[in-house]
C-alpha cells in the first residue's frame, strides 16, 4: 500500500515537473526563514542573560538633536548622567560606567629578564569599580569584588593572559604599561600609565 502510494506521488511530481518544484521550493524557502528567525528571536531573548541580576540591568542611550535636527543616537552619555541618574530617580538602585579606549591601545610587558613584550589591543575598556557588583563573572585568580577597587587595576581574560604572559607565570601583581588611546598629552589622562593586573 505505502509503495503505491510513494509510486503514485512521484508520477504526480513528475507529470507537473514546473508545479512541483515551485511548491517544493516554496515550503524550503519558508522553513528556512521560519529557522533563521527562529534562531534569531532565541539568541536575542537569551543575549547577556547568564548574569545573575539580568532583569534587573538597564543600558540608556542617548538621542542628540542640534538645531532641533536628528544628529544620532548611540550608547554614549555624559560622564555624570549615572550619578545624576541615582539621585533623582528612585528606582535606579547603581550604576556602572564603561568608557571604550578609542583608537585601540599598546600595552607592554616588561619582565625581569629578556625583551619586553608588546601587544596591540583593539579592545579595552575603562570601568567603575563596581563593574562586578553587576555583571556574573567568575575568577580564575583573584577576587572580583575587590579587583578594580585601585584605578589602576586590571581584569583581563584567560586568552589575555596566555598572550601577554608564559605558562607559568603568575600574572596576579604585574605591571602593564598601556600607552595610547584618547587622551591628549595636556591633561590627567590614560595617553601612557601603568596599571597591575
Amino acid at each position: 500500500m505505502l509503495k503505491n502510494f510513494l509510486t503514485l506521488a512521484v508520477r504526480n511530481l513528475l507529470k507537473r515537473k514546473l508545479y512541483s518544484f515551485i511548491n517544493i521550493f516554496g515550503l524550503a524557502i519558508g522553513v528556512a526563514v521560519c529557522l533563521v528567525i527562529l534562531k534569531y528571536v532565541d539568541f536575542e531573548l537569551s543575549y547577556d542573560s547568564f548574569h545573575k541580576n539580568a532583569s534587573q540591568i538597564y543600558r540608556t542611550v542617548t538621542t542628540s538633536y542640534r538645531n532641533g535636527e536628528f544628529r544620532g543616537s548611540g550608547v554614549i552619555s555624559s560622564y555624570a548622567q549615572g550619578p545624576s541618574l541615582l539621585a533623582d530617580e528612585p528606582e535606579v538602585k547603581a550604576y556602572i560606567r564603561t568608557h571604550p579606549m578609542y583608537g585601540g591601545a599598546v600595552v607592554t610587558y616588561k619582565r625581569e629578564t629578556g625583551d619586553p613584550s608588546t601587544f596591540h589591543e583593539e579592545s579595552m575598556q575603562f570601568v567603575d569599580s563596581t563593574f562586578f557588583h553587576a555583571f556574573t563573572y567568575s575568577a580564575l585568580q583573584g577576587d572580583l569584588n575587590t579587583a578594580l577597587n585601585n584605578p589602576k587595576s586590571v581584569v583581563i581574560t584567560r586568552k589575555t593572559a596566555g598572550k601577554y604572559f608564559k605558562k607559568d607565570e603568575d600574572p596576579i601583581g604585574k605591571i602593564l604599561q598601556v600607552s595610547g588611546g584618547w587622551a591628549d598629552d595636556d591633561s590627567q589622562s590614560f595617553a601612557k600609565r601603568s596599571i597591575q593586573t
